[in-house]
């Protein structure tokens, strides 16, 4: 792994297999995402639980976790060639969230994605598959932004109200339009 490789996960809840308020996570603009995938990859159908890599690789649950982690570790052996930058210019404690942003050597045609992610979320089930389990999730995304070809400026990130800012931090990756891959990417905790 070189000394600029980072991995950044985030966690999409997906509105066709859960549904409020069994997962009071669930985001619809989750599925659209897998769907935008899908197409990419002229997949036949889309399934949870998924794990894409970089923007161009596709896990489903029933894979090896071995080749899961080969195709991440090779992909953190890739050079990143787009600089990303994200600053807060805002209180995060007072609600909305103003930052500034920052690509550097962006491809031509691309998406700088900017995501709100929450850490440590408890929650119990009360239906479905996991009635009476109590699931931990992390990084799972609760504001998301998705600005086409911007390399710098301001923007603001509402947070659901229910959201523990303490355990928040924004991630921000560069997109390419033409297959999908993510060729930059930072993340921001809101409080250090």
């Amino acid at each position: 792994m070189n000394d600029n490789s980072r991995a950044f996960g985030v966690s999409c809840h997906v509105d066709y297999w859960g549904s409020y308020p069994v997962d009071p996570l669930i985001d619809p603009y989750c599925t659209d995402r897998q769907e935008m995938y899908a197409i990419e990859w002229a997949a036949e159908y889309i399934y949870t639980p998924q794990l894409v890599v970089n923007g161009l690789q596709q896990y489903e649950s029933t894979g090896s976790s071995a080749t899961v982690n080969s195709h991440v570790a090779d992909a953190l052996q890739r050079d990143v060639t787009v600089g990303v930058t994200a600053w807060l210019l805002s209180d995060p404690a007072s609600g909305d969230l103003d930052a500034l942003y920052r690509v550097v050597d962006p491809p031509d045609g691309f998406d700088l994605v900017i995501t709100v992610v929450e850490r440590g979320i408890v929650h119990e089930i009360t239906g479905g598959e996991n009635a009476g389990e109590t699931l931990i999730h992390d990084n799972v995304w609760r504001a998301i932004e998705v600005l086409d070809g911007a390399s710098g400026g301001e923007i603001q990130l509402e947070l659901p109200d229910d959201a523990v800012r303490d355990d928040c931090s924004v991630i921000a990756w560069v997109q390419d339009h033409d297959g999908l891959e993510i060729v930059g990417a930072t993340q921001t905790h809101l409080f250090q």
